[in-house]
């Protein structure tokens, strides 16, 4: 309290006395009401409740590639975490039978059942397929230039 002003710092600043946070809040009037009243008027208000329509997120459609019915050989989705910079897709793998949910590969000399959902078809230059199905080519060799005689000043050679 500044004496010469007799005011409080708080309302030289705001320019009204601080309020505690319990008086921000008026006191409620008790209210007593009947027990039996009370479970009547829940029962009422349960009553009227009603429940909310159930969301459907598992309905979606995969879309599946037309071009899977006469693919040779498809690409598998990845379906892990993969690493940094790997494909999403591994294969192409050789088709070796057809179902409407299932195709089996044949994917590194083993069948294995894989669902279409996971599939996508691979095109393949049309007359060798088993070189795009993982076979690499290795690249020519790069000449390398000739190597220079070295004769060092004791006469020897390198």
């Amino acid at each position: 309290i500044n004496e010469d002003l007799q005011r409080s710092s708080a309302e030289l600043v705001y320019g009204t006395t601080l309020r505690l946070p319990g008086q921000f809040v008026e006191p409620l009037p008790q209210q007593t009401e009947d027990p039996a009243n009370l479970v009547g008027r829940l029962a009422r208000i349960m009553d009227q409740l009603r429940p909310v329509p159930v969301a459907v997120h598992g309905s979606r459609r995969t879309f599946v590639h037309k071009d899977l019915t006469t693919a040779s050989h498809v690409f598998v989705r990845h379906d892990a975490v993969r690493r940094p910079l790997q494909p999403p897709y591994d294969g192409p793998y050789p088709v070796i039978e057809r179902g409407e949910k299932i195709f089996r590969l044949n994917i590194n000399g083993k069948e294995k059942a894989i669902s279409i959902d996971r599939l996508k078809p691979a095109f393949t230059l049309g007359e060798n397929p088993e070189l795009a199905s993982g076979t690499r080519i290795s690249p020519p060799p790069i000449p390398t230039a000739c190597r220079k005689r070295v004769v060092f000043a004791g006469g020897g050679l390198m």
